[in-house]
């Protein structure tokens, strides 16, 4: 056997000792780098509140004619709008701040629901999480809910941008539409928090 033919037959074991001595072994490396890779499936849903779990139409025609706020401008349907992912869903609610809920047991007490957008991030489940805890303790605290501003939508449209998808047009025109109608957004909020029905299997409505 030549010197050739002897360090050709040496090559392997000579390649594993420098990875057991210096490193984990290179098939270990490699699973390694495929789980950081591993992507998650984040869906936008949305709910229709006017056909749906909140009375909105009672709030508005109780109020017609007295002047207290344009309802002419109520757009037909009025979305709630959720990130779903990780097998949870998570939203923004009024007096309730962020809800974290079992994605089967949303789906179960919310009919009908659309999915708006689908898209697979990077983004860890943990990473999620800290950045839901970030934001729970600042812009969508408990009491910081306001339709006008700083709503379901509000909240989704930050958490796409974390998890890097893109805003549906239909919650973005919503969302904006609350924006440029913040006087009747405010009294619609104050209506229904005036209502308090006695349950809800759902947030309340949400003019964004």
């Amino acid at each position: 056997m030549n010197s050739l033919s002897f360090a050709l037959i040496l090559t392997p074991y000579l390649l594993l000792s420098i990875d057991v001595v210096f490193g984990k072994p290179r098939h270990h490396m490699r699973q390694s780098e495929n789980l950081n890779n591993l992507q998650n499936t984040i869906k936008v849903i949305s709910t229709n509140t006017r056909s749906g779990y909140v009375d909105v139409d009672a709030i508005v025609n109780s109020n017609i004619g007295n002047g207290v706020f344009d309802t002419s401008v109520v757009p037909d349907n009025i979305y709630h709008g959720a990130v779903q992912g990780y097998g949870k869903v998570f939203d923004f609610i009024l007096n309730e701040g962020i809800k974290i809920e079992d994605d089967g047991q949303y789906y179960e007490r919310n009919s009908p629901l659309w999915i708006d957008s689908e898209f697979n991030t990077t983004r860890s489940e943990n990473e999620f999480l800290d950045w839901i805890k970030k934001v729970k303790g600042a812009k969508y605290t408990v009491t910081s809910y306001r339709l006008a501003d700083n709503n379901c939508l509000t909240f989704v449209a930050d958490a796409l941008e974390f998890l890097g998808g893109k805003e549906p047009m239909k919650l973005r025109t919503q969302r904006k539409f609350a924006i440029n109608n913040r006087k009747n957004a405010d009294v619609l909020q104050a209506l229904y928090e005036a209502a308090k029905p006695p349950s809800r299997q759902t947030p309340p409505p949400i003019l964004a």
